[in-house]
């Protein structure tokens, strides 16, 4: 069993495994199928944020799709190259120049809607879709199963469980290894929404949860 070293806070800590494997488990990835950029969704969550740095870094152009203007800014300033909210009017003509011009090959996707399907369907052959959570209540429809026969094209899930159990150990110190870097030299950092005391954890934590701005932490 090892440590964490003491450059990493216990915030960082506390959310090391989860969020962060899974981003750079999905970067490392889409970068061995050499995906020329990456379009994903739930641009403000931790996740999309650890890869967008992640895709930063390497040079890699990412495409957000949005649902609100209100994290544009933030986006920009951690690097997306562009940004397409779908609930424009023009949105089906923004993702498909975005998609011409970057060309990505890799579509993480924690949404999984009717939208999902027409970004699946605008990309090119070889192009996957990721799915690695499921917030919409909506069932995408299927996109044309002969861009699945002819354009090589795939849908598949990811599980930081079975990844964890089905990698190779080399590859999985390189993740780990990445992950324990960012967080040692201030490069990633953990969004806080909120810290609650554990003796009123039940009075105050569904408060918390009403606008969530990031991870809720319970202290002793």
């Amino acid at each position: 069993m090892s440590t964490l070293p003491d450059s990493i806070n216990d915030n960082d800590a506390a959310g090391f495994i989860v969020n962060p494997l899974i981003a750079a488990a999905m970067f490392a990835d889409s970068q061995a199928v050499g995906s020329p950029s990456i379009m994903l969704t739930t641009g403000a969550s931790q996740v999309t944020k650890f890869i967008i740095a992640l895709a930063r870094n390497a040079g890699i152009p990412m495409i957000a799709v949005v649902r609100r203007d209100v994290h544009n800014k933030t986006l920009r300033e951690l690097g997306v190259t562009a940004i397409v909210n779908q609930t424009d009017s023009n949105f089906e003509e923004q993702f498909a120049a975005a998609v011409r011009e970057h060309k990505p090959q890799t579509f993480i996707d924690a949404v999984v809607d009717s939208t999902s399907t027409k970004i699946f369907t605008a990309m090119g052959r070889d192009s996957a879709w990721v799915i690695y959570g499921s917030l919409s209540s909506e069932t995408p429809p299927l996109s044309n199963p002969g861009e699945l026969i002819f354009m090589n094209k795939t849908i598949r899930g990811f599980w930081l469980t079975p990844w964890m159990t089905e990698t190779s150990i080399e590859a999985k110190f390189e993740v780990f290894g990445e992950v324990q870097a960012r967080f040692s030299d201030g490069r990633w950092s953990t969004d806080i929404g909120a810290t609650v005391n554990l003796a009123g954890v039940m009075d105050t934590l569904a408060d918390t949860f009403k606008d969530p701005q990031g991870k809720v932490f319970i202290k002793p």
